[in-house]
């Protein structure tokens, strides 16, 4: 028999221990998949999505890295492996401060075929598993804790490919 743990009930140590798990088993099967069709990693994957998501295919170098969930310093060594690869163009204005990173045709082409890949796993790995009636239970409990955790953006719309 387990040991309790005194801060939280079995039950809520279960729910608790499934979002690690789960997240834990389906995030790197995902990558090993990405990795394996298109050469990228998730996080190459989730910058090219939330570029390819803006009608314009461009975001500030801040508010990408906002949108991919990485530090300033993360977000700037992703874009340039995507920019050796093409797949990615940052400009930056004179006398501004913002620099803006552009999805380049390459880059759409290749998001696309990494999209077919990466939420075909989702769907296989996640949704399948999960009835209609539990998907918008997920939805609203997720809206709740994001909405209740000051330290956590809620983004407008969902923005992360993975979750």
């Amino acid at each position: 028999m387990e040991k309790a743990v005194p801060h939280l009930s079995s039950r809520e140590l279960l729910a608790w221990r499934g979002v690690l798990e789960v997240q834990t088993a389906i995030l790197p099967a995902l990558e090993a998949e990405l990795r394996q069709s298109v050469g990228l990693t998730l996080s190459e994957f989730d910058v090219l999505y939330q570029l390819w998501r803006t009608p314009e295919k461009r975001r500030r170098m801040v508010d990408l890295a906002r949108a991919v969930l990485v530090t300033p310093g993360g977000i700037t060594r992703i874009v340039a492996r995507l920019e050796e690869r093409g797949l990615v163009r940052r400009d930056s204005t004179p006398g501004r401060q913002a620099v803006l990173t552009h999805l380049t045709p390459r880059g759409e082409r290749e998001i696309a075929a990494a999209m077919d890949v990466h939420f075909d796993g989702v769907r296989r790995m996640f949704i399948q598993h999960v009835d209609r009636a539990d998907i918008d239970r997920v939805i609203r409990l997720w809206t709740r804790i994001r909405e209740a955790s000051p330290e956590l953006d809620p983004p407008a719309e969902p923005s992360h490919p993975s979750a």
